[in-house]
């Protein structure tokens, strides 16, 4: 940072520990300690986060957002988040769950006799602590890539652990009669491997087209960001963000009629939802 062409005013916000970057931090954490302190065993419930976070935020953390138009959506830290929508009972199960990829890893890879299985499994626990570490602070574990990788790496890990004789492979059978009892226990399974595959695929579709519509915000094509909220909410019906968004944004092109609609439709499904109150009163 000395010796690059930043200019000092960059350099001073980057080096400065109670600048905006961080202290816009602390004002979030600070909305979700008091979300878990409402709500401590359970939480408010997945993914509310951005939902009830105006109720309990503090009036200093307007002042990053101009024109009043206060959104954030995430805790810019994992354990925060999971701390505010899951409680004590569910941060406590997510932290044995980071520790299991963590420490399982890397117990194993001490008792690896082949060496590069034994490099592989100390890179898969390394891994997961770098972005543990970085998910601590920052909101990169709530995107789909880095997600994927969280859940790649514990697969990698498990598969070296086996092909390294550590964790022999168990058989387990199911003893059923008749082949009428078998199809309809295929078609149970099916049928929910079937559900899960298709609300994963449709959330993962409007993810997509979320991520695209906030772009084309960056971008101030709001008719092409309309377009995308759209597409997500007929790949998602029930995505509240998508609506709000939508809302926002037809608010935005002049279609007060209709955003007036879409921000009565996202109260319907939550009253508390401070923004939408707040900017259907605007519209």
């Amino acid at each position: 940072l000395t010796r690059t062409n930043l200019d000092p005013g960059e350099r001073e916000r980057l080096l400065n520990l109670r600048g905006p970057t961080v202290d816009k931090r602390l004002l979030i954490w600070r909305g979700a300690l008091e979300m878990a302190r409402q709500d401590p065993l359970l939480g408010k419930g997945l993914g509310t986060f951005a939902i009830f976070l105006p109720e309990v935020r503090s009036l200093k953390l307007a002042k990053y957002f101009p024109r009043n138009e206060y959104h954030v959506d995430h805790a810019v830290s994992e354990p925060m988040e999971v701390l505010a929508e899951s409680g004590i009972l569910g941060l406590i199960a997510w932290l044995m769950l980071m520790a299991a990829f963590i420490f399982g890893p890397l117990a194993a890879a001490r008792k690896a006799r082949d060496r590069d299985l034994g490099f592989l499994l100390l890179a898969c626990s390394a891994g997961v602590l770098g972005m543990v570490a970085h998910g601590a602070v920052e909101v990169c574990l709530r995107f789909n890539p880095p997600m994927f990788m969280l859940w790649v790496l514990p697969g990698l890990a498990l598969a070296a652990t086996r092909a390294a004789g550590l964790e022999p492979a168990r058989q387990h059978t199911v003893a059923l009669d008749g082949w009428a009892k078998r199809l309809a226990l295929s078609a149970v399974v099916g049928m929910a491997l079937g559900l899960v595959f298709a609300y994963t695929l449709s959330d993962f579709v409007a993810g997509i087209h979320i991520s695209r519509g906030k772009r084309a915000l960056q971008n101030n094509d709001a008719a092409q960001a309309e377009r995308d909220f759209a597409r997500a909410l007929a790949t998602r019906r029930g995505s509240v963000e998508a609506r709000y968004l939508r809302a926002f944004t037809l608010w935005k092109i002049g279609n007060l009629k209709e955003a007036e609609g879409e921000y009565r439709r996202v109260l319907a499904t939550n009253p508390s939802y401070f923004d939408a109150n707040h900017n259907l009163g605007r519209v």
